[in-house]
């Protein structure tokens, strides 16, 4: 097999991931969903083909990284549709992201602290505020691990205003 074939995947993968991106912010969501599914599916595709080979492993590492990266994307697309179903998927999608993350990089990542602030925001977007909350919680409480306590920080400052939002309620 060509050894360049996996980065290669990966990097299909990511130009979907970013014209997705670039779809999402211009407004265009159907486009943006559609593009990072393609990412997903060839990254989904690329992790199960070679996750036993041990000469890939490293590229394997960065596209479930980049996999949570493009379900996370997917998530904030679908909420932004705003129906009861797409809010359910997002959710969903936010989960796994989470999920590989932690996989990926560890629970203590601030990665991790960065899927946990979008399931909060799903979670405080569709009216459960409880889940927002601790999501928003866990997501300080990485950040402030990682600063060392130090809250002169511009993410540990983005988790304090997204659980402020949930503690108004």
């Amino acid at each position: 097999m060509d050894s360049t074939l996996p980065d290669q995947k990966r990097e299909a993968a990511r130009y979907h991931h970013d014209i997705a991106m670039c779809h999402h912010r211009d407004g265009d969501v159907a486009s943006a969903i559609e593009q990072y599914n393609q990412a997903i599916s060839i990254l989904s595709d690329l992790v199960s083909s070679q996750s036993s080979d041990p000469s890939h492993a490293p590229i394997i590492k960065r596209a479930k990284f980049d996999l949570s990266s493009a379900y996370s994307g997917l998530s904030v697309a679908l909420a932004d549709q705003s129906t009861a179903e797409s809010d359910t998927a997002a959710l969903d999608f936010a989960s796994k992201a989470l999920e590989i993350r932690k996989t990926v990089m560890g629970p203590n990542h601030p990665s991790v602290a960065e899927c946990l602030n979008t399931i909060g925001s799903l979670s405080f977007r569709s009216g459960n505020y409880n889940r927002a909350a601790d999501a928003y919680q866990e997501s300080l409480q990485i950040l402030l691990t990682k600063t060392g306590g130090k809250e002169e920080n511009k993410y540990v400052a983005l988790a304090y205003r997204s659980e402020e939002h949930t503690s108004e309620l």
